[in-house]
């Protein structure tokens, strides 16, 4: 695992908006809350991408039948 301030700063954004990033907070949570700042965001962007993974997963098999 790379700190992801070793990261360039275009990549830093680009993995800032995925969910990896997040998700890995939401387990640096679980395990050591001390440790993690501004959670409530990690959460909204997990859900966020959760929420638009199973629209289009809605859409997809829809369009199939």
């Amino acid at each position: 695992m790379v700190p992801i301030e070793f990261f360039p700063e275009w990549l830093q954004s680009a993995h800032r908006v995925l969910p990896f990033w997040h998700m890995a907070n939401l387990v640096r949570d679980g395990l050591a809350p001390a440790l993690v700042e501004d959670v409530a965001t990690s959460y909204l962007i997990a859900l966020a991408w959760t929420v638009g993974s199973m629209v289009i997963a809605g859409r997809v098999i829809a369009r199939r039948d």
